[in-house]
């Protein structure tokens, strides 16, 4: 074997690790990890310190989303970018404002709802809605990521095997030897 085979060789078995580690993550957030109820969440009554911005990046885009800080608390709580108008949200709270906010404070930190006063800012099943549209493909995505590595892993193994020793051909050779 060649130098680029080996490469060739360990480019496929990385790429069969990472579609069945992927396959694993998604189907395990699929399976064992459901959306938080709203009995589930922590209720945060307190003053808007400020609201700040963090960036989500990927290698092709990077997105900024609104972080709410309150005078108690010493980290942030996110609204995403993907989450109902961003924006809009942004623009309704100020320093000095009195709220409740819902949040996953032990996990994500994601704000869930907020009310300012009688008006909801945002209201959970809004959230709950979007966040359940975004994960609505990830157990079909996590079965395909799961075929492709199981179907790679096969071939992989299969072809290292290699075809059982033969006996060497022999030429028909016309007339006597």
């Amino acid at each position: 074997i060649t130098l680029f085979g080996k490469m060739k060789s360990f480019r496929a078995w990385i790429s069969i690790v990472a579609c069945l580690v992927g396959a694993s993550v998604l189907g395990w957030r699929s399976i064992f990890q459901s959306l938080p109820e709203r009995s589930e969440l922590t209720v945060l009554d307190g003053t808007v310190a400020a609201i700040g911005t963090d960036t989500r990046s990927t290698r092709y885009d990077s997105n900024t989303y609104p972080v709410v800080f309150l005078t108690d608390q010493i980290e942030g709580f996110k609204y995403l970018d993907w989450f109902p108008q961003p924006d809009e949200f942004r623009s309704k709270l100020s320093p000095g404002d009195q709220i409740q906010l819902l949040s996953d404070s032990d996990q994500n930190r994601w704000v869930w709802e907020i009310t300012k006063g009688d008006e909801t800012i945002v209201a959970y099943d809004e959230i709950l809605a979007t966040v359940g549209r975004n994960n609505r493909l990830d157990p079909y995505i996590a079965l395909a990521l799961g075929v492709v590595g199981l179907f790679g892993l096969r071939r992989i193994t299969r072809s290292k095997k290699g075809k059982p020793n033969q006996p060497p051909q022999t030429r028909a050779t016309s007339g006597p030897v």
